[in-house]
């Protein structure tokens, strides 16, 4: 639908998986590898066309009191906001 925003939440995607999202919203290959490596810094770049941003959540385990750590991308484009969880 003309002028709707998705947002598509991606639990570990395959190549095959993100070689569709570069087709489809042009995102940069440079970001695309920077969203499915592992123990990338967090930061925020800013592509022609879309920015991409790499964050870490952080939750307590009551129980324990352990913290953990996950890490998050995310693409923003003027159509989507996809995030890739890893």
């Amino acid at each position: 639908m003309e002028g709707s925003v998705i947002w598509l939440d991606l639990l570990q995607p395959s190549a095959q998986d993100m070689e569709v999202l570069v087709e489809e919203f042009g995102l940069h290959p440079l970001a695309v590898e920077d969203a499915v490596q592992q123990h990338e810094r967090p930061k925020l770049d800013r592509y022609q066309d879309h920015g991409f941003l790499t964050v870490y959540a952080v939750s307590l385990d009551p129980a324990t009191g352990r913290l953990t750590t996950s890490e998050l991308a995310a693409f923003i484009t003027p159509r989507a906001l996809i995030t890739v969880r890893k």
